[in-house]
């Protein structure tokens, strides 16, 4: 599904890119096919798989992160961890469907309502499929966690704020701006761990510190043990023979 999701939204951005305005000028008649048409060609599916693995990078980690940060504080409110274990592979490959679908069901309407002179044509496209991809996504967080229809937008819209800005202001700053929310989760996530190192390591060095102080007690009880029976060997040595009468 992440490979659909991926060609999916390759298909879509290549609008934006030239790819079928290149495509088109080769399959025309007046076209022709040569090493600076396929560099174009080449240049223009690079950067629109660029926008592509952006675009699924900001859904598996920042939008998805957000959706079970979220849903856990107006919900169930278990430990971060715990809930990351259970269900950021069912939220994420929701996630990934309720994608694909989207830029499926739009990839025509959006190509063929909206056109290159459009005022923020790159916005206008990448906003048109936030709807239905937040319908879906919506109706999964219902199966997912006992919401309300309140809380469910509650906690889809400071989710999709990454993915309504990030054809406005650009990928980068949105991941820029969405760091401490990133920070925050990754300490959750990590302090169980540091613990548990730091718990081990301390009972290591306590065994340790045990263990070395039996091994010192068990040579002293040694020593003195060997000192007691050499003394009585040097006893009965040095004790004169009893003199026994005729």
């Amino acid at each position: 599904m992440a490979l659909v999701a991926f060609g999916l939204t390759v298909l879509y951005e290549s609008r934006l890119t030239g790819v079928f305005e290149q495509v088109r000028y080769l399959l025309s008649p007046r076209g022709h096919w040569d090493a600076l048409s396929a560099r174009y060609l080449w240049g223009a599916l690079s950067v629109a798989a660029r926008e592509g693995i952006g675009w699924l990078v900001l859904v598996g980690g920042i939008f998805v992160p957000a959706v079970l940060l979220f849903g856990n504080a107006f919900s169930v409110r278990e430990p971060l961890l715990v809930l990351w274990r259970r269900r950021y592979r069912q939220v994420l490959g929701a996630a990934l469907y309720g994608w694909a679908i989207a830029h499926g069901v739009m990839v025509v309407p959006a190509l063929v309502v909206f056109s290159a002179e459009t005022p923020r044509y790159e916005a206008a496209l990448g906003v048109a499929v936030l709807p239905p991809f937040a319908f879906l996504m919506g109706c999964t967080l219902r199966q997912i966690f006992p919401l309300s229809v309140g809380r469910v937008l509650a906690v889809l819209l400071p989710a999709l704020v990454s993915l309504l800005a990030a054809p406005i202001v650009g990928k980068r700053l949105v991941l820029v701006a969405a760091s401490p929310m990133l920070v925050l989760i990754g300490h959750q996530l990590l302090t169980p761990y540091f613990h548990r190192a730091w718990r081990v390591a301390r009972d290591e060095g306590t065994g340790s510190e045990g263990q070395a102080t039996d091994i010192h007690g068990g040579a002293e009880s040694v020593g003195e043990g060997a000192a007691v029976e050499s003394d009585v060997e040097a006893g009965s040595v040095s004790k004169p023979p009893s003199a026994t009468s005729p």
